[in-house]
């Protein structure tokens, strides 16, 4: 992977990011809606496909997305209630 190929995926996360941001100090429903798509999830799996050009490491990838998921929702159940 190219220097300019880091920098412009690394680019692409943050504008991700900083549009969430941006957009939740307007309206938390639509901020969150913009983290909530799996945006980056997908920009990932194709990075990833695109650097190694193998199926089954995106699959796996894919797979291990959905069981890490799972605990993470535990955070932001818990987390509303611990901050109020």
């Amino acid at each position: 992977m190219s220097i300019t190929q880091l920098i412009g995926k690394g680019l692409l996360a943050g504008s991700i990011v900083v549009a969430a941001s941006e957009i939740a100090k307007r309206s938390a429903l639509f901020g969150a809606l913009v983290v909530s798509l799996p945006l980056t999830s997908i920009l990932a799996m194709m990075a990833l496909y695109q650097d190694t050009r193998d199926a089954e490491l995106v699959a796996d990838f894919a797979e291990s997305i959905v069981w890490l998921v799972i605990p993470s929702l535990a955070l932001f159940v818990v987390l509303p209630v611990l901050l109020r």
